[in-house]
Formats: C-alpha cells, structure tokens, sequence
C-alpha cells in the first residue's frame, strides 16, 4: 500500500502488501557520501539530490527518454535499511521548472546494486504538474519491503529529469 501525507497531484499506480504503515519516523538516512545514480549532468551532480538544499539540483543529463534515468542510496555493506517513508522536493534551482520534473516514478530497493525491485509506483494526476505542486515536498509512505543495502528512485524516462531534494527514513 502507498499511503501519500503531503501529497499534491501524485497518485498510486500500484500497491503492495505487507504490515501496517509505521506511526512515526526516525531522521533522514541519505548521505551524500554514498550517493548512486545512472545518469547525472556535469553541473548538476547526483550528490546535489541528498545535500539538504532545495536550491540545489541533480538534473539527468539527456534530454530523450533513457532507461537508466535514477537516484539513490548505497547504504554500506552490512548497513541495510528498511526504507518505509521518501520524501522529495522539485524546486526551482539551477533554472528547473515544470518541464524537468519527473510526472512519476518508483521507489526500488537491490540487495547487490544491479537487480532491483519495485516497492510502489506514482504518477501525476495530471500530465503535467504545477510549480506549486513541485515546489511542496512531496511525501509517500510505504508497507514494509524489508532492509536492504540500495534504495533508488527512478524516474519516468521521459526527458531531462530534475530533482532538488530526496530524503528517506525508516520507522522509529
């Protein structure tokens, strides 16, 4: 199940099973230092989606549609998490605007960094969405997938892509 707090133009494509969601959540558990992606611009780098800055931005670097368009988390070996909450920012930093800002994605979770699984997928209620509903963070809360060491957003493929802001938390 998805289960969306703050949520303004997204909806669920899909739900999964598992237990209740979690009445609270601890801090953010994103680091720049363990930073993944397959696709970053070279002024506007990957790190820039996990700095805690709103005014700073990780922009895909082609503008047609790719399969590898996607940000995440290496949690260290040893180091799983049970990711349950992500919440992401758009912006406007670096010039983005509606035009860059994904209309949906999926939260996937891998065990070795190259096989990935889907947790839930979200898509705008409309085909494009609004500077106010990018510029409002954005909140989905999910059932439990488990731990695991990568955690990845992955964006609809559908151009550039620009992300300011993407935190992730377990439950408390």
């Amino acid at each position: 199940m998805l289960r969306a707090t703050s949520l303004i133009g997204f909806s669920a494509r899909q739900a999964t099973g598992g237990a209740s969601l979690p009445s609270s959540y601890g801090s953010d558990v994103t680091s720049t230092s363990f930073t993944i992606y397959g696709d970053q611009n070279s002024a506007y780098f990957a790190t820039n989606a996990f700095d805690g800055s709103a005014g700073t931005n990780w922009w895909t670097n082609s503008g047609t549609a790719a399969s590898d368009v996607w940000v995440g988390q290496d949690f260290g070996a040893s180091n799983d998490k049970n990711i349950r909450k992500i919440t992401m920012t758009f912006g406007t930093g670096g010039g983005a605007s509606a035009t860059y800002w994904p209309d949906d994605g999926k939260l996937q979770y891998s065990d070795d960094g190259s096989s990935y699984t889907d947790v839930n997928e979200w898509y705008s209620a409309a085909p494009t969405l609004t500077l106010a509903q990018n510029t409002t963070p954005q909140s989905f809360e999910f059932e439990d997938a488990g731990a695991h060491r990568y955690w990845r957003f992955l964006c609809g493929a559908s151009g550039y892509n620009a992300v300011a802001e993407v935190e992730m938390f377990e439950s408390a």
